[in-house]
C-alpha cells in the first residue's frame, strides 16, 4: 500500500452555495482539481455544464463558471 495518498486535509474543494429561497439546486460530485484551483464550479474549459445550462434557457443571458 502506498503512503503517498492524500488525506482529506490535502484535497482542494469549494464551498457550497446554499441559501434560503433557491428555486433550483444543481448537485454534482466533488469539484475537479482545476475548478478548485481557480475557485469556480465546472470551470474546466472542456466541461459541458455551462454550455448545456446556457442552452436550457433558464436564464436570460449567457453565464460561465465565473458566474457561479
Amino acid at each position: 500500500m502506498s503512503t503517498d495518498q492524500a488525506g482529506p486535509e490535502d484535497i482542494l474543494t469549494l464551498p457550497d452555495h446554499l441559501r434560503e429561497g433557491l428555486d433550483l439546486l444543481f448537485v454534482g460530485l466533488n469539484p475537479s482539481q482545476y475548478s478548485a484551483e481557480v475557485g469556480h464550479y465546472f470551470a474546466n474549459p472542456r466541461n459541458r455544464f455551462w454550455p448545456a445550462f446556457n442552452r436550457s434557457g433558464l436564464v436570460g443571458r449567457q453565464v460561465t463558471a465565473e458566474d457561479d
